[in-house]
């Protein structure tokens, strides 16, 4: 999982079958953004043994403020790719305070995860960054069933 510039910030997913074998091969990848105009980064993915798996992200436009996002996909879908997500959260705010002056530039990308849920199958918890008002930024959780 990364995100890549094809225009703005697009994550790009990658499924690696044989990692047990001596010829690890891609067996499924793809791109995915939010809307034509989005910027979607900080992604993480999660996937079990079943092959289901799910990406949480997030994404930024001029239309709305940063939303924590995820999509999902179960074993046998068709690869993630395109404009797809829904989102988990929507930032009440734009953050405009918190400067990093030694770095010249808001600070994002801290935190972001998914895991599967330990007792209960097709379940994935997903953590990321959300905007709590203009100079505050926190956490989001939130939990993803198949």
């Amino acid at each position: 999982m990364h995100s890549v510039n094809v225009g703005t910030a697009t994550p790009r997913y990658y499924v690696i079958s044989g990692l047990s074998s001596s010829a690890p091969t891609v067996h499924e990848t793809g791109l995915f953004w939010t809307t034509s105009s989005s910027s979607d980064w900080n992604a993480s993915i999660a996937a079990d043994t079943s092959d289901n798996l799910v990406i949480t992200y997030s994404s930024v436009d001029s239309s709305y403020n940063a939303q924590v996002r995820y999509v999902g996909r179960q074993h046998g879908d068709a690869a993630i790719g395109g404009s797809v997500g829904a989102a988990l959260h929507q930032s009440g705010a734009c953050l405009t305070g918190d400067y990093d002056s030694s770095f010249g530039f808001q600070r994002w990308g801290d935190y972001s995860a998914v895991t599967l849920d330990p007792i209960t199958a097709k379940t994935f918890w997903i953590i990321n960054e959300d905007i709590i008002d203009a100079s505050t930024w926190g956490n989001e959780i939130g939990k993803v069933h198949f």
